[in-house]
């Protein structure tokens, strides 16, 4: 009971009986007909026999912090697109240090990389401000995905799922898993890199994909280390060896030359040029070449001596 006075009249005031929700938690299998509901979490049992949370569960929230999976749903896909922008980056010149050169060509590669750069600034304020609506949230995803499907027909825009505040988990999972396909979206190019890893001190081994190289395929060696242009132009065809890695072996053995290197001043356009980086076109005549190409492996023998050695093996198709 509770005092209460009338608002309407002059009357004295009375002893008014005042209803109070109680809170209950409730399993899903009891009839909730009566209630206003709100999912707060679902167990599954383990193989012991007791309860744990659901790892995959996503609670209903007024704040991004309140949903603790959410947040790092978030922050894994902000990883993924500052991946890509650093990918992306990577496929464009840089003529000098800091500065990203765009060609004729890059028109698509531009778009996605503003696509991309936009949306990851954007997320990056809700990871700041973990206070704000999920709902806000997820109308800068579908942002994202819709940016994202001018790359790709898989999807359209009756494929992106609406934002449902009852059931967060489901909407938000299926946003992240389409956005995230749409990233892996591949933009034709004319060069690709090959990873080069250092099989044990001064020889470097990468994979020749037969299905992507071939007699038409150019190969550059790009090096960057702390020697004077001069120098280094000079020395590498000199002291490095290229070929299969067996032949690698006999030549650095032998004292033999491997596949020929040549300086290249000038690289083709498709090719992102390095400051401060320099190019040796693989010659592709004769037998270590073609030995090269039928183990389907390169191997990169540099001596030591050459400080602060950067590597890049890269591939231009015709």
């Amino acid at each position: 009971m509770r005092a209460t006075p009338d608002l309407f009249t002059e009357s004295a005031v009375a002893d008014v009986a005042y209803l109070k929700k109680t809170v209950r938690l409730i399993p899903d299998s009891e009839a909730r007909g009566s209630y206003e509901c709100l999912p707060l979490i679902t167990l599954r049992r383990t193989v012991s026999g007791g309860f744990e949370p659901l790892p995959s569960f996503m609670a209903p929230s007024l704040a991004i912090a309140g949903a603790p999976r959410l947040q790092s749903l978030l922050e894994h896909l902000l990883d993924a697109l500052q991946a890509k922008v650093g990918a992306l980056h990577g496929h464009h010149r840089e003529p000098s240090r800091n500065v990203i050169e765009f060609r004729s060509g890059d028109v698509s590669s531009f778009w996605l990389l503003h696509t991309v750069s936009t949306a990851a600034a954007a997320l990056m304020h809700y990871v700041r401000h973990p206070g704000l609506h999920p709902e806000r949230l997820y109308e800068a995803l579908l942002g994202l995905a819709g940016g994202l499907l001018s790359y790709s027909r898989h999807y359209t825009l009756a494929s992106l799922p609406a934002y449902d505040h009852a059931q967060p988990g489901a909407c938000f999972d299926a946003i992240d898993g389409i956005i995230r396909e749409l990233l892996d979206t591949v933009i034709s190019s004319k060069y690709f890199s090959i990873a080069l890893l250092e099989d044990k001190p001064s020889y470097h081994l990468g994979k020749l994909d037969s299905g992507k190289i071939d007699q038409h395929t150019t190969l550059y060696l790009a090096i960057r280390a702390a020697m004077p242009a001069i120098e280094l132009v000079e020395v590498v065809p000199l002291r490095v060896k290229v070929g299969a890695p067996d032949d690698v072996e006999k030549c650095v053995l032998s004292a033999m030359p491997g596949v020929k290197l040549s300086h290249a001043p000038q690289v083709p356009a498709a090719i992102p040029v390095r400051p401060d980086t320099y190019y040796f076109a693989l010659d592709n005549r004769g037998a270590l070449y073609q030995q090269m190409l039928k183990a389907q492996s390169i191997a990169v023998y540099v001596p030591t001596g050459i400080r602060e050695l950067q590597l890049e093996l890269i591939a231009v198709t015709a």
